[in-house]
């Protein structure tokens, strides 16, 4: 879900970002991109320490799993990312755009950790 999130806010954060400057808001929308970045960062760091913490509580205490049904998934999300890696292009005219690199490097990480059992 965090991952859906994070696709969603880089996608979105350049359009929100291209809105013209009305009122208060002399700057624009600009930043909303680097808060999009920021809120992205923070949520996968949580889903990060949440695997750690989890891995560590499942090693001293292996449970059972059905392994069938865990590589079909994995190669199911393995599919899906890499799918939607070359769908992502961070390269809007000549500038480059960090927020969109990044998710589409995340999605192909977040593939290829999808075949890691």
């Amino acid at each position: 879900m965090t991952d859906v999130v994070a696709v969603l806010l880089s996608i979105g954060a350049p359009l929100a970002s291209s809105k013209l400057p009305k009122g208060e808001l002399t700057y624009g929308y600009h930043r909303f991109e680097v808060l999009a970045s920021l809120l992205s960062s923070v949520s996968l760091s949580g889903v990060a320490l949440y695997i750690v913490y989890e891995t560590y509580s499942k090693l001293f205490s292996p449970q059972n799993f059905n392994v069938s049904s865990t590589i079909i998934l994995g190669l199911i999300a393995l599919t899906l990312n890499l799918f939607a890696f070359p769908l992502i292009n961070p390269r809007s005219g000549k500038q480059l755009d960090l927020n969109l690199a990044s998710t589409r490097y995340h999605m192909l990480v977040d593939g290829l950790s999808s075949v890691s059992f």
